[in-house]
Order: C-alpha cells, then structure tokens, then sequence
C-alpha cells in the first residue's frame, strides 16, 4: 500500500516538474486578466499604527489603559495593543466594537442610542453594542474600523475619535 502511494506520488512529481519545465499554466490555477479582479483601498499597518499611538496617548491623558484594535473592510485585524493595566478581555470587547461598526458603518456611539439596534445586534454573535467602536472611512467607502475598550463607555467613543482623527491628517 505504501509503495503504491509513493509511486503515486513519484509520478505526480514528475509531471508537475515537466508541465512547468515546458512552460505549461500551472498545475493549480492559471492567471486571470485584470478585469476580473476587484481592487479595494485598505489601509496601511503604518497608518493603524499611527492611529493606535494617538489612542495611547488619548488614553493616557484620561489615566486609563485600554485596548486598541484596527480591522480592515474584511474585519480581520491589522494591528492592536493592549496597554499596561488593561485586562486581557478587553481586547475581545475592543474587537467586537470595531466589527459592530464595520458591520453597520456607524460608531457605536450612535448604534447604541437606536432602542431597536439592541434588540438586533443581540441576536448577532460576537457584536457588541457599546461605544467605542468607529469606522473608518475612504472616498465614502467603510474600508475598517477602531474599536476601544476598558475606559467608561464615553471616554472608549473619545479615544476612538482620537484615533480616527490620526487616520485623517495628512503625512
């Protein structure tokens, strides 16, 4: 049985090599033109990281630590840092923010005011409806999010602001 198997393999390594030797299109896919493919903005890790130092420095006028996360359009994470002090949940509720706003495209802020929001978000797993989570913008196209917590609820909303306000200057 084995033998059979390694021959198998042996003659799938063989044609591998001379497909590409010859140069055949690759054996698992082939190239697609450029009309095909969809280009999206995204946002720098340089940049997260600028905006996530503004959130520091916000958090440390407030003498709070707190968790700072950036996502992109996807919700998958570019950067995040958990400050000294700031307890290990708080990144999750830092996350969570950050994809409630991507989702919705509005800080959390505003979600939270909206007595039906609740009831929807609920039902939603690993959202969370509490300020500090905000969108992050291009050409009027949600691109990611912020999300910030371990502060008071109000105070996570003006370190997010912080952070997008980092994203908007110029460099």
């Amino acid at each position: 049985m084995f033998r059979l198997f390694r021959r198998r393999i042996a003659v799938f390594a063989l044609a591998a090599g001379a497909a590409f030797a010859v140069g055949e299109a690759p054996l698992f896919g082939q190239e697609v033109p450029s009309s095909a493919v969809v280009q999206r903005p995204q946002l720098s890790s340089p940049r997260a990281a600028n905006a996530i130092a503004a959130a520091e420095a916000a958090a440390e006028q407030l003498g709070v630590g707190v968790s700072i996360s950036v996502i992109d359009e996807s919700g998958n994470l570019i950067r995040e840092v958990r400050m000294d002090g700031a307890s290990a949940l708080l990144i999750e509720y830092a996350r969570r923010k950050a994809q409630t706003a991507l989702l919705f495209g509005a800080p959390t802020t505003k979600l939270a005011a909206d007595p039906g929001m609740a009831r929807m978000i609920g039902q939603v797993p690993n959202l969370l409806l509490v300020p500090g989570g905000i969108p992050i913008r291009f050409e009027g196209k949600v691109i990611g999010a912020i999300g910030v917590s371990g502060a008071a609820p109000e105070d996570d909303a003006r370190i997010a602001e912080a952070a997008l306000a980092a994203l908007t200057t110029q460099e």
